[in-house]
């Protein structure tokens, strides 16, 4: 698997564990029944050189949470879900520097130390997505995470 297939897989394992019963996916659309749930996307990366001349790769993954879709109907309660989920998402990405979870017990080899930060979120939101028939409910974090590659010598 990929540096960054592993890296979404990672994140996927740790937000059902930061919120138990959830579902999370390694892309950004998914057609599920379940709530609450998760979608997962690379976002932009920068790159540069450190002292130890290995390529440090800054990528953005960006995390969407949802807890209702906004059909006939809604009245808004599953928004009060997410001050809970918000806190506890932040507690298990600061708890776990290097995506380590019951599903992946070590570090990734490919983060660099402590380099796992929740950069950003939007607060509660009503996101519409181009592919998606409905408006969610919920509420996107974007996670910069720092990857190390090594030059191999051959």
């Amino acid at each position: 698997m990929s540096n960054h297939g592993d890296l979404l897989a990672r994140m996927v394992a740790l937000q059902q564990e930061a919120i138990v019963g959830s579902v999370a996916y390694p892309r950004r659309f998914a057609k599920t029944p379940t709530l609450p749930y998760w979608l997962n996307w690379l976002g932009p990366a920068t790159y540069e050189t450190n002292s130890e001349d290995e390529l440090v790769e800054t990528r953005t993954v960006t995390t969407r949470l949802v807890v209702a879709h906004a059909t006939q109907g809604y009245d808004g309660e599953p928004e009060e879900l997410l001050n809970g989920y918000i806190e506890a998402w932040i507690a298990t990405i600061i708890d776990a520097p290097g995506l380590q979870s019951t599903t992946y017990p070590t570090e990734a080899a490919y983060i660099m130390p402590n380099a796992i930060l929740p950069d950003s979120d939007t607060g509660i939101e009503y996101l519409l997505d181009t592919v998606s028939p409905f408006v969610m409910v919920g509420v996107e974090f974007s996670v910069d995470v720092e990857l190390v590659y090594r030059r191999t010598v051959a």
